[in-house]
């Protein structure tokens, strides 16, 4: 139960080593100075580093990417009140989640292009939680654009990432 004269103490289980991580934080960070005061502690971890509490931690809530077993058994044996932050789905870690609906955003993404002409565009992402779903969705509606006039379907090319160091090899063969 939160305690009401002291502010809320909420751990931050983000891993800080990439943009991504850095803006989730930052982005708590600015709510909490907005609408709190609130104490936060931030795990500053590497993305593949595991994220940890710190000993007889005594805090109200947690906000975590649970992108992981071991975190959904850290926030479980913690019994306190949680939110992921992360789009990955796993079984059984039913925590409130607030993430970006990345389908959402490939439709509108692959709508602009449709509106614009494009027949032909491509998604180099990871397909596990991409947005190329949305789309390849999109680009097959033959229904009518905004204006009302048909759209033909378009070709979508989904394509993983280039792991590291591929991109300086293909930029090596022109």
């Amino acid at each position: 139960m939160p305690r009401t004269k002291e502010p809320p103490r909420v751990a931050v289980l983000v891993g800080t080593s990439t943009g991504w991580g850095r803006s989730i934080v930052r982005g708590i960070a600015n709510y909490a100075n907005k609408h709190g005061p609130w104490h936060l502690w931030v795990e500053g971890a590497g993305q593949n580093e595991r994220l940890r509490l710190p000993p007889d931690w005594a805090g109200d809530g947690i906000i975590a990417r649970v992108a992981d077993r071991p975190t959904v058994k850290l926030l479980d044996e913690a019994t306190l009140p949680a939110v992921n932050v992360s789009g990955i789905v796993l079984r059984g870690a039913d925590y409130p989640r607030v993430a970006s609906d990345l389908a959402a955003a490939g439709r509108l993404a692959a709508e602009y292009l449709l509106d614009r002409g494009l027949r032909q565009f491509g998604y180099v992402g990871s397909s596990a939680t991409s947005a190329c779903p949305g789309w390849v969705t999109s680009a097959a509606t033959t229904g009518p654009s905004r204006r009302g006039l048909p759209r033909p379907a378009a070709v979508v090319r989904c394509a993983p990432p280039p792991r590291s160091g591929d991109a300086i090899r293909n930029s090596d063969r022109r």
